[in-house]
């Protein structure tokens, strides 16, 4: 047996966790230490380094390194030969090292051994990793948001354009009435252009453009919702689940847009799991802490956070595809099968409601996400859904249109002027001041878009404001209400309404200003 353990292979190697070992071609250990004996995580299953001694090497650890003809290798070598790979120790922890090997004749047997010097990186590789995972977390953030302000900006233009394919089809249903042939081929196009809309949507709630309210939205509720949706259309192989332990569960923001969002998730948990599965919801209060926090480049703050854990075991997914899942239109699914577009937009709703989502997925062992959501504020803003009786306004307005976009201004001229309306159009911010300036006595509504070049909405509406403190100001834009808006309503502003819009739901922002 071989007890000169070379330590001259040590020198130069300032490294605390340093350890020896040797060990026959066959496998069988000669020698090893008590570094060995810990790195190998073996107390509790042997009673220590001596009685390693006549065991098989491959026993102590299962290995995770790159592959190789390892003791071939060394032999071929004939001289020092140095590796780094990964192992797992019996008890699940894995670990890393440099192990620097020689071939030698054990004097005890006349066999071929290993003579091994080797020391532990797990520390290393555990931070090089993090800082790894990091700077892929946060490329990936910056991909994102990037990505989201095109997404914001196609959205926004689309929109405008959309305004006017809906509100021209909306107005020629209106003048259609009691020709059923031709208004059905209306119909066909104002279904595939609302469609279109909810692409838009989806797009803008990726590129964080507004949410619709801010109110305290119960989310044991809003899962129990999402369930008794799914129950009507999900294979019923698949078993609902639900694990509820956050207490207080509410949180603040758009129920419509957290209750999307959940559903999003379910329903791509529910296309994993094609042979049927388990579909789990959980959630807990948990309090993220500074240390957990400074982890993650989304930039939340520490806190007490409701965490909505959505669970399947379905196929999983590869690491590539985590990484990918989020972007808009990126999707596995099969071409006509999918928009690429819904966790897209769960991702926006997530962010835009400060939260974070984070993924854990395997392949052949399922994926869960997780969103973190603020727990609900004693303050919480106030705020109402949307209500949808009739509200109706038979009066004759003076009204002025302010937006970049001819079509925009077109279709809402047309629309007014076939209620009665008289209606005046500027281009621009500049041009809507002065003649509002000239004309304000007579002026009783402004219908002002938000994004403008030269002056925008919130310039234009601050100089409106100046000429008359009273001016009726409806806000227009191809972005949901953002903080920028709500501030307008906040300081006066009367309203808003999201292109594209329709016929209805113009009148109806008009008779809101103006009740009966």
């Amino acid at each position: 047996m071989a007890k000169n353990i070379d330590k001259r292979m040590a020198e130069g190697i300032k490294l605390a966790k340093l350890g020896f070992y040797s060990y026959l071609f066959d496998g069988t250990i000669l020698s090893a230490d008590q570094e060995t004996f810990d790195y190998f995580e073996l107390e509790g299953i042997y009673k220590g380094p001596d009685s390693l001694v006549g065991q098989d090497i491959g026993s102590l650890f299962i290995y995770t390194g790159p592959k190789g003809r390892l003791r071939q290798q060394i032999r071929e070598k004939k001289s020092v030969f140095s590796m780094e790979y990964g192992i797992k120790t019996l008890k699940g922890k894995d670990k890393w090292g440099i192990h620097n090997s020689y071939l030698f004749i054990d004097e005890g047997t006349g066999k071929e051994a290993i003579q091994v010097c080797f020391y532990d990186i797990t520390d290393r590789k555990k931070q090089e990793e993090e800082k790894r995972m990091l700077e892929n977390r946060l490329h990936q953030s910056e991909k994102l948001q990037a990505i989201g302000q095109l997404a914001g900006g196609v959205a926004h233009d689309f929109n405008n354009q959309l305004t006017g394919i809906i509100g021209f089809a909306d107005l020629l249903r209106y003048e259609l009435q009691g020709n059923y042939r031709l208004s059905h081929y209306v119909d066909n196009i104002l279904t595939a252009a609302r469609h279109s809309a909810d692409l838009t949507r989806q797009l803008l709630a990726f590129a964080r453009k507004g949410k619709y309210l801010s109110v305290e939205v119960d989310v044991h509720r809003t899962i129990t919702e999402v369930i008794s949706l799914l129950q009507h259309s999900i294979d019923k192989r698949i078993v609902l689940q639900q694990i509820f332990k956050a207490d207080p569960s509410l949180v603040n923001g758009d129920p419509a847009q957290i209750q999307n969002a959940i559903l999003n998730l379910a329903l791509n948990a529910r296309d994993a799991m094609p042979k049927g599965g388990s579909l789990i919801f959980e959630t807990k209060t948990v309090d993220l802490d500074g240390e957990f926090c400074s982890m993650k480049t989304d930039l939340i703050t520490p806190g007490k956070y409701i965490e909505i854990s959505v669970t399947d075991t379905g196929t999983g997914m590869t690491e590539d595809i985590q990484e990918r899942i989020f972007e808009p239109f990126f999707t596995t699914k099969e071409v006509g099968k999918g928009t690429g577009m819904g966790l897209a937009a769960v991702y926006g709703t997530v962010k835009n409601h400060r939260g974070l989502i984070d993924v854990y997925s395997r392949i052949g062992r399922g994926t869960t996400i997780k969103v973190y959501l603020p727990v609900a504020t004693s303050a919480s803003e106030t705020g109402s859904e949307d209500v949808s009786e009739s509200v109706s306004f038979d009066g004759k307005l003076n009204i002025l249109i302010v937006d970049d976009e001819d079509i925009v201004c077109m279709i809402a001229r047309e629309m007014l002027e076939v209620k009665g309306h008289s209606v005046s159009v500027c281009k621009d911010g500049n041009e809507a001041v002065e003649l509002y300036r000239k004309n304000w006595k007579d002026i009783e509504l402004v219908i002002l878009d938000m994004v403008m070049p030269q002056m925008n909405g919130a310039d234009t509406f601050r100089s409106l404001r100046d000429i008359n403190p009273d001016v009726k100001v409806l806000l227009s834009s191809g972005y949901s209400i953002t903080g920028e808006a709500q501030n307008l309503i906040d300081q006066g502003a009367k309203g808003f309404i999201q292109k594209p819009f329709t016929f209805e739901e113009l009148t109806k922002s008009i008779a809101e200003i103006f009740p009966s």
